[in-house]
């Protein structure tokens, strides 16, 4: 997840049982980080759920994202 709410975004899904997950998150551009180059959005928080090297389609609520990775 990519933007200001990153944090509070990561709080919602580790309250969840997901096994088998990496999270990653940041508030701001990291360009250090590879898997979040070119995510950020001013002013938007975003969840990408990636496997196996593709992402699906961006989304900003946490319900949504956890039936996309239980998928």
């Amino acid at each position: 997840m990519v933007g200001n709410e990153a944090q509070n975004i990561k709080n919602e899904l580790q309250d969840h049982y997901i096994p088998n997950t990496i999270i990653v998150g940041s508030v701001n551009e990291n360009e250090s980080i590879p898997l979040l180059k070119d995510k950020f959005v001013e002013d938007e928080t975003y969840i990408y759920v990636c496997n196996l090297g593709t992402c699906k389609l961006p989304q900003k609520e946490t319900v949504k994202a956890i039936k996309l990775i239980q998928k």
